[in-house]
């Protein structure tokens, strides 16, 4: 017997079949028979039955190495020899290469964007046995499943990317649950961690001016990297301490107006509360109409 690269043997019980290839030469007579078909994990045959001369002679145990394909007549064997006698001296084994063995993601962490949602992560990368009996690559890894956080990736070509517009506060650690096949329906699957970094509260710009003159800029007032934050309040008042806006949505912005009626220029003031994080800020906005 040739010992597979993977050394990786899995004898099955033989049971015959139909198939049988007679080879025929003065006193040699080669007789295979049990070539059944690969299903998933279970291999066969297990005995290669030699007949040589008048006599037949068996179990010859075969050892293979794992792959991709589910038929047995994609398999190569090894060169068998014969002794002068007429008998098997070897008969090799059946290979069988790229059987998926381990999965890998090159980064797993990413900036949370107020503009982009669409955020490359990292690229995976499959592990699979090698043999020279085929270039063909395993089929691309997928999310495994509508659970966990999968919801919130995509993955395209094996590269693995932030794909979803919703704002989830709060939350800085996703697990996604990824799966990678090979063509023989084996297959790994990994749970992995994804880190989403924010920029802190005390560091996020608050703009200090409104101009809603319906010019695209600065038309609407709010801060986008709050959107990341859990529980929070942003309010705006007038000199008087009148509430004029208030959300919990970081994404609705105040457009400069109260109960419908546009506000007059002048000076207002904001007020944001995060409860995440228990952190209060302040500030003076300008409403300026041109």
């Amino acid at each position: 017997m040739v010992a597979s690269d993977l050394k990786m043997k899995k004898e099955i019980a033989y049971t015959p079949a139909s198939l049988k290839a007679t080879y025929c030469l003065g006193l040699l007579c080669l007789t295979l028979l049990g070539m059944s078909s690969l299903q998933a994990q279970s291999i066969s045959p297990q005995t290669l039955n030699i007949a040589g001369g008048y006599s037949q002679v068996g179990g010859y145990s075969l050892g293979y190495s794992m792959g991709e394909e589910s038929s047995i007549t994609y398999y190569t064997t090894a060169t068998a020899s014969t002794l002068s006698a007429g008998f098997i001296q070897d008969f090799g084994f059946l290979e069988r290469d790229h059987l998926v063995l381990d999965l890998s993601l090159s980064n797993a962490s990413f900036e949370g964007s107020t503009t982009q949602f669409f955020i490359p992560v990292g690229t995976f990368s499959v592990k699979t046995s090698r043999t020279t009996t085929s270039k063909k690559a395993p089929l691309f890894t997928n999310l495994f499943g509508p659970g966990y956080d999968n919801s919130y990736f995509e993955i395209k070509d094996n590269i693995l990317f932030w794909s979803s517009a919703e704002r989830a506060p709060g939350k800085d650690t996703f697990l996604i649950l990824a799966q990678v096949l090979d063509r023989k329906g084996n297959n790994v699957t990994k749970f992995f961690e994804i880190k989403r970094t924010r920029l802190d509260f005390d560091a996020l710009i608050v703009p200090n001016t409104i101009t809603p003159n319906t010019d695209g800029i600065n038309d609407t007032w709010g801060v986008p990297g709050i959107r990341f934050f859990e529980a929070a309040r942003i309010s705006v008042y007038d000199k008087g301490g009148l509430r004029l806006f208030y959300t919990e949505n970081p994404d609705i912005r105040w457009d400069g107006t109260y109960e419908g009626k546009e506000m007059p220029v002048g000076a207002y003031f904001w007020t944001i509360e995060i409860g995440e994080t228990g952190e209060m800020r302040r500030g003076m906005l300008n409403l300026i109409r041109k």
